[in-house]
């Protein structure tokens, strides 16, 4: 059990919920019935009990013990986001007076530190919880600053950023956009410019919504313009420029090694070595994934190693069918590091496996899967990918030099697999 994550995933749920989108009722319910009896134990850190009992209150599920307890034993210990976070709490249940007395010990001053698990935290992640909360407190003259900071951070293409940061900034700032532009004298938010199109028409609008959005039908990969006018409202624009379709042809990437490694290897069912390149329709083989840390004494969280199949094979799950390895895999196996994955993940068109690397004598885990070819044709063949989710300097890529291109063929004739040359 993730503690953060259930946090996250329920704060997920009642953000959507507000919205109007369709949420499970025993869901929802199931969810604050956990979060209500784990605020009993106190035994989770500081921040996730903090978070808890904010999102209970946002839910209108006020626990003011549990409120009461971290305010009175913990607020010495907290960092500035969990004060912020705490006095929401105290605000969305109805106790202003209790939350002014909390900021007012507490400023946006966050340490500089990263984590890759437990509560994935970095300094952008609790600067816009600060925001988020600045907002639900309505404390307008101290978030601008802040809001600014956080927008443009988001915006360098520079940078990498997690799903945690990215997903606590996008909300912090959408919600900071909603209810600043209703509470500064409760004007209607107004949105006037133009587009100038690629041919030089001139697109007018003039929106009092929040959100405007017009079609681009010609003119593709030339340069338009967009002029805000002076009487729009809003403080800050932000301009999207999206594409939908089928690429005319696969992307082609380079190998490459940043601190992690991976390999795999393919076998027929006598465990004679293969290039599953060219392939007979029916044919059954087993693809064994070999993911290696360069530092064997780094210890990594949130590890993810995915493989997804060309579209004429498929996965044999051998979990459902609880068919055993044939006898040279078994013997292989003993001298392999196997499950030491947290959770597989077994779709149609791939498989993913998802662990974490903390031991320093297995710097080299290992992942067995079995496959069949169904369909004939000449199929894309995608790398394989093993990176760390939540830290772009732990990444590998094998399989670009694939049949030029990642081709793999299945024929309807008989075709014996040649064994591999060992690359």
């Amino acid at each position: 059990m993730h503690i953060w994550g259930t946090n996250y995933a329920g704060h997920f749920l009642l953000e959507a919920k507000k919205l109007g989108y369709a949420v499970p009722d025993d869901l929802l319910a199931n969810w604050i019935r956990f979060q209500k009896s784990r605020a009993l134990s106190g035994n989770d850190t500081v921040k996730e009990r903090v978070y808890r009992v904010y999102l209970l209150a946002l839910a209108g599920e006020t626990v003011l013990n549990e409120m009461n307890a971290l305010r009175e034993n913990s607020y010495a210990s907290m960092d500035n986001a969990d004060k912020w976070v705490l006095a929401s709490a105290y605000a969305l249940s109805g106790y202003k007076d209790r939350a002014r007395e909390l900021i007012a010990k507490a400023d946006i001053s966050i340490k500089d530190y990263r984590e890759y698990g437990g509560t994935y935290g970095s300094p952008l992640r609790d600067r816009a919880m600060i925001l988020e909360a600045m907002t639900v407190l309505q404390v307008w003259d101290r978030s601008s600053d802040l809001y600014e900071d956080i927008a443009g951070s988001i915006s360098r293409q520079e940078y990498w950023y997690s799903t945690q940061e990215l997903g606590y900034s996008l909300l912090a700032i959408g919600k900071y956009l909603i209810n600043y532009g209703m509470s500064v004298g409760q004007q209607t938010p107004v949105m006037k410019g133009t587009i100038i199109l690629p041919d030089g028409k001139r697109v007018p609008f003039f929106e009092s919504k929040l959100k405007f959005e017009y079609p681009i039908t010609n003119g593709f990969g030339k340069q338009l313009s967009i002029i805000i006018d002076k009487e729009t409202s809003l403080p800050v624009c932000f301009l999207t420029l999206e594409y939908s379709g089928v690429p005319l042809k696969p992307a082609y990437y380079e190998d490459f090694s940043h601190n992690l490694e991976i390999g795999v290897e393919y076998y027929d069912e006598d465990g004679t070595r293969i290039d599953p390149a060219r392939l007979t329709p029916g044919f059954t083989f087993y693809a064994i994934f070999h993911a290696r840390k360069l530092d064997r004494y780094k210890p990594l969280e949130e590890l993810a190693l995915v493989q997804i199949l060309p579209t004429g094979w498929e996965i044999d799950n051998t979990r459902l069918s609880g068919e055993s390895m044939p006898d040279w895999l078994s013997s292989r196996a003993r001298s392999l590091v196997l499950n030491r994955e947290e959770y597989m993940d077994i779709r149609d068109d791939r498989i993913m496996w998802f662990f974490d690397m903390k031991e320093y004598n297995s710097y080299t885990y290992d992942f067995i899967v079995r496959l069949s070819t169904v369909t004939e044709g000449t199929f894309v063949w995608p790398p394989v990918i093993f990176e760390a989710m939540y830290d772009n300097k732990y990444q590998a890529l094998q399989g670009s030099d694939r049949q030029k291109g990642f081709r793999t063929v299945v024929v309807d004739k008989s075709v014996i697999p040649t064994r591999w040359d060992g690359r």
